[in-house]
């Protein structure tokens, strides 16, 4: 009874975090994104470009190819997306110098820049005009949205920017920007080597600042213990569950039909129904919002299923 529950589940959520979890490791985020079982087939539809950068963006990178005019993929047939260039969407080099369409080639490798509420078609692969960035990069080149603090060291202290004279600092239309700009703004982080201590350490080629519109909200996502973490309001959503959060339990309760799950702040554990089972991360609050392990979706999806 549970498998009507799940028919309007985003393509959208769930390819996007299975890119965002890819980006820690620059080895599966070149050709080999994810494949997987859990996106929904449908009828292709129509692609609708937003028309301003967004309050929170993904980032998707791999193999390019090219696939008609003013069109490429990035990605396989599965996982990849198909972005229609439009005026709006900025082209830069790997030294971050805006470049035009004619130049690029299925040689290439890129990673494009795209907001959490693009409008992508049900077709494989996706297909969306809402690319806001893309940049041109080498295949074992680090791709990676981030907040830092006047320290350069991000907010989850993983990653610690050592800049240089080279290291090329603009905006997301290509406009030269500094080091003082970078605090407390979404920074796309391209480096291609990046230190195993902790923090990791890297001395970036290119860094874009997000100066537009695009600043952390409650949607925000970031990396702990190798899981992306989501807000669990981001599950409700796609799977269309009504939400009720308990504050003096610090409880929330998903509910639709007949089912029902509850999560209890700092536990790793998910009550389905009535049986208990695993989550990869305890739950937390950041920044006033519950948040839980983006590989939930697949865990509550495989439940729905039975």
């Amino acid at each position: 009874m549970h498998k009507m529950i799940f028919k309007n589940l985003s393509k959208l959520t769930v390819t996007a975090l299975i890119t965002s979890a890819l980006l820690v490791n620059p080895l599966f985020a070149t050709e080999q994104l994810a494949t997987t079982s859990l996106l929904p087939l449908g009828v292709a539809g129509t692609s609708i470009s937003s028309d301003k950068m967004t309050d929170s963006s993904l980032v998707i990178q791999g193999a390019l190819s090219l696939v008609g005019k003013d069109s490429i993929q990035i990605g396989d047939n599965q996982t990849g997306i198909v972005f229609h260039l439009t005026d709006k969407t900025v082209i830069l080099n790997a030294a971050g110098v805006k470049i035009d369409a004619k130049t690029l080639n299925s040689n290439m490798y890129a990673a494009m820049v795209y907001p959490t509420n693009a409008k992508l078609t049900k077709s494989l692969p996706a297909q969306t005009s809402d690319g806001q960035l893309l940049i041109i990069k080498t295949p074992i080149a680090y791709a990676q949205i981030m907040q830092f603090d006047t320290t350069l060291l991000s907010t989850d202290k993983n990653l610690k920017l050592n800049l240089s004279a080279s290291t090329v600092i603009i905006s997301e239309k290509g406009e030269k920007l500094a080091a003082k700009d970078i605090p407390n703004k979404n920074v796309l982080v391209i480096s291609t080597i990046q230190t195993l201590s902790i923090p990791a350490q890297t001395n970036p080629e290119v860094l874009i600042i997000f100066t537009e519109n695009h600043q952390a909200t409650e949607y925000m996502h970031y990396n702990k213990n190798q899981h992306v973490m989501i807000p669990i309001r981001e599950i409700a959503q796609t799977f269309g569950f009504n939400l009720k959060w308990d504050g003096h339990s610090k409880k929330v309760t998903l509910t639709k039909g007949t089912v029902t799950i509850t999560i209890n702040t700092g536990s790793n554990k998910m009550k389905f129904q009535q049986s208990l089972h695993q989550m990869d991360n305890a739950s937390e609050i950041t920044k006033g919002n519950l948040y839980v392990a983006s590989s939930l979706i697949a865990k509550i999806q495989t439940l729905l299923n039975k």
